[in-house]
């Protein structure tokens, strides 16, 4: 069985002050429905450098979406294959994040 639990983290994308951690590496936003993890990045475009936030569920606020793009607040959106392999919130461009 898996462990989870309410943690005093702020969500990345809404500030929310409780998320919950899930799967040893995954964060749920129960305010803003998102569900991230932070991984390396590989190759990426400018708005990484070290790590990236990969979201395999974006919030689901279009509102919000728009204002950290606003912001240039960066993530990476999953793609559907699970494997770190996305585009920049910001800009679109190819990204590839992996590894805890």
């Amino acid at each position: 069985m898996e462990e989870f639990g309410i943690v005093n983290e702020a969500c990345y994308f809404c500030g929310h002050e409780k998320t919950v951690r899930f799967n040893e590496h995954y964060t749920f936003c129960p305010n803003c429905t998102a569900i991230s993890t932070n991984l390396m990045a590989v190759e990426t475009c400018k708005h990484f450098k070290d790590d990236a936030v990969v979201a395999t569920r974006k919030p689901w606020s279009i509102q919000l979406v728009e204002d950290l793009v606003d912001k240039q607040i960066p993530y990476i959106i999953e793609d559907d294959d699970g494997e770190g392999v996305g585009n920049c919130s910001i800009c679109g461009s190819p990204c590839i994040a992996d590894g805890w």
